[in-house]
């Protein structure tokens, strides 16, 4: 082989070797980075879940408008619903509107044991409620307003008020989070052997009827406030009104913003 033709045989297995050895080191660093911010990701889960852990979950329920017949029977009731986050921040307002004046809330309870499988071990020894519906008795399980909807046609919701980032410029749910809830959903829908294999058990209203509560809900008058605070724990699931007039116009103010903003778009 001519020594100039070997030459650039050489040149060309040394920037081959050079072009490896950069992709190689690229590649673990990338790698290492990645591993950085999943550790972060499952550090600040675990951080969260550990301030949620028995602690309430709670929302609060304004009455923004009721349809009555001649007979001042209430046809539908108009809500304004806003739940808060672990920090006890105010998460968005939304409208739910439901037949007639009764209203009912109800939640779950979620325990993760000792040996909840490894992949997710941040949650073990967690145990939490949730709030999950609110609705009219006479409702369709379909046709009620959900807290968390898990599986949509496009992607999987993580519950808002479960959520590491809920609110502000960083707003975001992480890849991790995201694979976390996914499998508490799959779970929750999974006969309690398959549950107890993972050890995590769920109580419902139709295992805990405390976990359920009704309550007759009225625009404000000179009897009633138009506003009530509703909190899911230990004690189980109340429904309470109270008299807070700047509680009950900062939903309504936030509510309008929103409509606002919406119509903008």
């Amino acid at each position: 082989m001519p020594k100039f033709v070997r030459f650039i045989v050489i040149l060309l297995i040394a920037g081959s070797a050079v072009s490896l050895g950069m992709v190689i080191v690229s590649n673990a660093k990338s790698r290492r980075e990645q591993d950085l911010r999943v550790a972060k990701e499952r550090a600040w889960v675990e951080t969260v879940m550990g301030n949620m852990s028995g602690r309430l979950c709670r929302a609060q329920i304004v009455i923004n408008g009721q349809n009555v017949d001649a007979d001042r029977n209430i046809l539908e009731t108009t809500l304004l619903v806003r739940q808060f986050t672990y920090k006890q921040e105010p998460l968005p307002v939304r409208e739910v509107v439901v037949p007639g004046g009764k209203v009912c809330v109800d939640g779950v309870h979620l325990i993760f044991g000792a040996e909840y499988p490894e992949e997710y071990k941040e949650m073990r020894g967690k145990n939490l409620w949730l709030l999950m519906h609110v609705y009219a008795p006479e409702q369709k399980e379909e046709d009620r307003f959900s807290f968390w909807t898990g599986w949509t046609d496009e992607s999987f919701e993580v519950p808002m008020a479960m959520r590491v980032h809920p609110l502000g410029l960083d707003a975001h749910v992480s890849y991790f989070e995201n694979k976390l809830w996914q499998r508490v959903w799959d779970l929750m829908r999974m006969p309690a052997e398959a549950q107890q294999r993972s050890d995590f058990t769920v109580m419902t209203p139709e295992k805990l009827p405390s976990l359920k509560a009704c309550e007759e809900m009225y625009l404000q008058d000179s009897r009633h406030s138009g506003l009530y605070e509703v909190s899911v724990g230990l004690e189980g699931l109340t429904i309470s009104e109270i008299a807070n007039v700047r509680e009950r116009t900062a939903i309504r103010d936030a509510w309008k913003e929103m409509k606002a903003g919406k119509k903008k778009k």
